[in-house]
């Protein structure tokens, strides 16, 4: 009985090592080998990309055969900057009063009734009267400390209305959209983008609530140019798009070209 039990205690010495390593060793055995690993914590699957490189494609051929210059960039959370065009600068129009209102919330600790008040009409109306008071209080020194927060590399600050933008550094600006506005007024930042009026909630806004996104975003337009940018949320993604164009044969025209990128991207 002795020897058996030294016997035992040989083996289990032997076996030691391999029964503390547990999991944490590679799996050698020929059969447990062929076993998936997990994929994504907890074994599930991770989630996939708003926008894949098929959609991207597809966005591309789109773009490609609308008529007038079309400009689209798409910022992932795995910050892959993709596009078209994406460094092409154009006249911002109303895109450039996203901008406005964040330099005044980074210029502000708090905001008086009537301040609220003009970049709620700026914002969610468009209201030009607004973002004239606006520019005046802050000026192209403030779109410029907007554009250096949001790490943008081709903006070219001018009168609100004739900045130059891009659809890359759009992209940029929704994207970090709650790095560049201050904690203390994030949550109005995100009413008035998520706000706009039902009139001007077309292009990427329509696709995205489509397709079960949030949406905060703003458009722009005048006799030559239509843009839009947005960040969207959802599915466990986040990503912000922006589209720009020039020259279409009219708006209503281009509001189709954006919102024809934007489903291409999106609706996946």
């Amino acid at each position: 009985m002795r020897r058996l039990a030294l016997f035992a205690g040989v083996l289990l010495a032997v076996a030691a090592p391999d029964l503390l390593r547990g999991s944490s060793e590679p799996v050698r055995d020929a059969e447990a080998a062929k076993l998936p690993e997990p994929v994504g914590d907890m074994g599930t699957a991770p989630v996939p990309p708003l926008t894949t490189r098929a959609q991207l494609r597809r966005a591309r051929r789109w773009a490609a055969r609308r008529k007038g210059e079309v400009a689209f960039a798409v910022l992932d959370d795995r910050r892959r900057l993709r596009g078209e065009g994406q460094d092409v600068q154009m006249p911002s129009a109303s895109l450039s009063k996203a901008m406005l209102m964040i330099a005044v919330l980074r210029a502000e600790n708090a905001l008086d009734a009537a301040t609220e008040a003009t970049l709620r009409s700026m914002v969610t109306a468009s209201d030009n009267d607004a973002a004239d008071l606006v520019y005046a209080r802050v000026g192209s020194a403030g779109l410029l400390d907007v554009a250096r927060a949001a790490r943008m590399t081709r903006f070219v600050p001018g009168y609100w209305a004739q900045a130059r933008v891009t659809a890359a550094d759009q992209a940029r600006l929704f994207f970090r959209l709650d790095r560049v506005v201050p904690r203390r007024h994030r949550r109005l930042a995100r009413s008035l983008l998520s706000s706009i009026v039902p009139w001007q909630s077309w292009g990427a806004a329509s696709v995205a609530r489509r397709a079960g996104l949030q949406v905060w975003f703003k458009g722009g337009w005048r006799t030559d140019v239509v843009h839009q940018a947005a960040l969207v949320e959802g599915h466990g993604r986040r990503e912000a798009v922006a589209v720009l164009t020039r020259g279409s044969p009219s708006f209503r025209y281009a509001v189709a070209t954006v919102e024809g990128v934007a489903r291409r991207l999106l609706s996946g």
